[in-house]
């Protein structure tokens, strides 16, 4: 009987052992079931905030599309504008390059009938303004690529190697611009 009496009391520590390691998991169980309750209520606030988010974005997007549309509107208006005042000035350009062919004929076709006459003026002047015209000729000016050069050597300076260098130098330039 007294063997009976310890397996009971044996039985009896083993289930309180067993009740309290239950107890212990129920514990875990309801610590972890209260952190992912706690985990899907932040969860659900990003969703609320994301769905918040997209919504404002939304309303931005359909702003923003509506004044590009608008902005379109008025640049397609200053185009239109901008096309009628090229089709006038191109118009003016058109009149004022005639008037001037027009003008350049009438000066050749009294040179033609004038040449004497012209010729005559030139000499003229020439020998009345000799001092003159021959300081201009001899007055150094200043090139593009930086020489001194006179006005009657103007001419052979042009096709020097160093205004050639030069001048190949700027239309590089150009390209590379």
């Amino acid at each position: 009987m007294m063997k009976m009496v310890q397996d009971v009391m044996e039985e009896n520590k083993r289930l309180k052992e067993e009740n309290q390691t239950l107890k212990d998991a129920v514990i875990e169980f309801e610590k972890e079931n209260d952190e992912l309750h706690e985990q899907a209520e932040k969860l659900d606030e990003e969703v609320n905030l994301l769905e918040c988010d997209l919504k404002n974005q939304k309303v931005i997007h359909e702003n923003m599309k509506l004044h590009n549309e608008e902005a379109l509107l008025g640049a397609q208006d200053e185009i239109d504008d901008l096309k009628q005042q090229l089709e006038m000035i191109t118009k003016v350009a058109d009149t004022l390059q005639a008037e001037k062919q027009k003008r350049l004929d009438g000066m050749k076709e009294y040179r033609q009938a004038n040449k004497e006459k012209i010729c005559i003026n030139v000499k003229k002047y020439k020998e009345k303004n000799a001092d003159k015209v021959k300081a201009q000729k001899q007055s150094p000016k200043r090139c593009g690529c930086g020489a001194e050069v006179r006005a009657d050597n103007l001419s052979r300076h042009k096709k020097s190697k160093k205004h050639m260098e030069w001048l190949k130098e700027q239309e590089n330039s150009d390209v590379e611009v």
